[in-house]
């Protein structure tokens, strides 16, 4: 993670704290590389985590402010992905209720060094209408941080059911996205395929054995189903998440506790 942090860095502000200039094809070599480090992130053990938030999460606002837009918006959703895994790590005596009182799902109260200028930044980006910047990339960049904005003020999460043959794979957090989106990324149009018949990308997504052929798939998942299927694992969710980084932590340190 090391190697993919030194390449992104050169995004940061300088010590002048004036924003970086770049050609178009270095802003994107440091958006793949903060991609891939993302996706690392995602899946590592409890202690790197947390360590990585440290170092990084105050750090990626800069990139917000890139004349790139795939920075920009890869910088977002990392902030994204990051507070969700350090409310995940909080005690849960940080846990609290959303404001309309509903207590489906809790949320934590995590909030970052300065979390009042990161999300007016984040305004800022999802309402953008600055006719310098092309129609496409605008819109793009206005859609992603609506969704990062929502999940570092509210603790919301990702919602999407992605369909592939007769099956569907529920997309409920920005790792499980981030795992996502590096897959379709990888195996472009073959990514359906590989859903409904890879063990270990269906192992992933915890989608179980590949149905054979002539199987009765799953019954469509409504929307209200969806959202109380959500709020049910929640807890279940974070506490898996948890012992698997710990396992991790265990074996990247020689079995000592």
């Amino acid at each position: 993670m090391l190697a993919l942090e030194n390449i992104f860095k050169g995004s940061y502000r300088k010590g002048d704290k004036s924003v970086p200039s770049h050609p178009q094809q270095i802003s994107r070599l440091h958006a793949d590389a903060l991609s891939a480090w993302s996706l690392l992130i995602s899946i590592a053990p409890t202690f790197s985590v947390q360590k990585k938030i440290e170092m990084h999460l105050s750090r990626l606002s800069d990139l917000l402010e890139s004349a790139d837009v795939e920075l920009r918006i890869v910088a977002g959703e990392t902030i994204a992905l990051l507070y969700e895994l350090a409310r995940e790590e909080d005690e849960p005596t940080h846990i609290h209720t959303p404001m309309d009182k509903s207590k489906d799902v809790p949320k934590t109260e995590y909030e970052g060094e300065d979390i009042c200028t990161l999300c007016a930044t984040l305004k800022n980006l999802a309402t953008d209408s600055h006719k310098y910047r092309a129609k496409k990339d605008r819109k793009m960049q206005r859609s992603s941080f609506r969704d990062v904005l929502r999940a570092v003020e509210e603790g919301d999460e990702p919602d999407l059911a992605v369909k592939f043959g007769k099956e569907c794979v529920m997309i409920d957090s920005w790792s499980k996205r981030e795992q996502y989106d590096s897959l379709c990324q990888a195996l472009t149009s073959g990514v359906n395929h590989h859903l409904q018949e890879n063990p270990a990308i269906r192992e992933i997504f915890g989608l179980g054995p590949p149905i054979p052929v002539g199987n009765v798939p799953p019954q469509k998942v409504s929307k209200w189903e969806r959202t109380h299927y959500n709020a049910a694992l929640f807890k279940a969710r974070t506490k898996a998440r948890s012992k698997h980084r710990d396992k991790r932590s265990v074996v990247m340190n020689g079995g000592s506790k």
